[in-house]
């Protein structure tokens, strides 16, 4: 890669708080319990999908070691558009030593690392609590491990809010595990607001690791009610908006009005 690809890099510090890991066929398996692996449902796996085929064929070829003038184009062009059209051939999205190499090429100092959102549809939307917790914990697992080489890599750990004694048992895990940052879901889930006074300890949790919060705003769909059920009554005048009867997730934008 020439000087010049990377000319951002030059006296700035780098912190890149959004990147995924395209996972292997068989990753979550590969952390998972017995019972866990027994029941993950289908969720959307790859390997079931024939359009995605070659494009896993392709990858397992490349990390395989059969394709060196692929693996050397990917290096030398890491934000190359070939490593979007293929997240599992892209260099460094299945290989954590080349997660690293890639790191030394752009010149990012952190990098949060996500699962890519597939895995976790095999377990997150279950009813069955010891699937959920499982399915978190293989998740979170897998994570820590891609990430234990290199300290620059951070690893984002899912927590299901199904129930918050529940979550509370999965985020200290998760802590435990060595996990830098908490994705929860985006949506208000069994009728509670993220901000519900029940997952106060989670939060608690968090904060005394140092641990970062972190979702994804932006599926595209409008929030229902259950977003106001933070548990505390609403007491502040009628008419006057207030914190009070602000909802969570208008603060990241309450500025936006301010700034114009």
């Amino acid at each position: 890669m020439t000087e010049a690809a990377v000319s951002h890099r030059q006296g700035r510090t780098i912190h890149d708080a959004d990147s995924h890991i395209a996972e292997p066929i068989g990753w979550l398996n590969g952390y998972a319990s017995e019972y866990v692996k027994a029941n993950l449902q289908p969720g959307v796996r790859p390997s079931d999908l024939q359009g995605l085929r070659p494009f896993i064929q392709a990858a397992e070829k490349r990390l395989a070691g059969d394709d060196p003038e692929k693996t050397a184009a990917l290096k030398a062009d890491v934000f190359a558009k070939d490593s979007k059209a293929n997240p599992w051939c892209s260099f460094g999205s299945v290989d954590s030593t080349e997660r690293s190499e890639m790191l030394n090429i752009t010149g990012i100092q952190q990098q949060l690392l996500f699962s890519s959102p597939l895995a976790m549809t095999r377990f997150a939307f279950s009813k069955d609590a010891k699937l959920l917790e499982g399915g978190c914990e293989a998740l979170n697992r897998g994570m820590t491990d891609f990430c234990n080489d290199d300290p620059r890599l951070m690893p984002v750990g899912f927590v299901s809010m199904t129930d918050p004694e529940l979550a509370y048992k999965i985020a200290s895990r998760a802590i435990d595990l060595g996990i830098k940052a908490l994705w929860i879901p985006s949506d208000a889930i069994a009728g509670r607001s993220p901000s519900h006074v029940d997952f106060d300890p989670v939060w608690a949790l968090a904060e005394e690791a140092a641990v970062l919060i972190v979702l994804h705003i932006g599926s595209g769909r409008l929030m229902g009610r259950a977003y106001r059920n933070t548990g505390i009554e609403k007491k502040s005048t009628e008419g006057i908006v207030t914190a009070e009867t602000t909802s969570a997730k208008d603060f990241p934008v309450i500025h936006h009005s301010i700034e114009r």
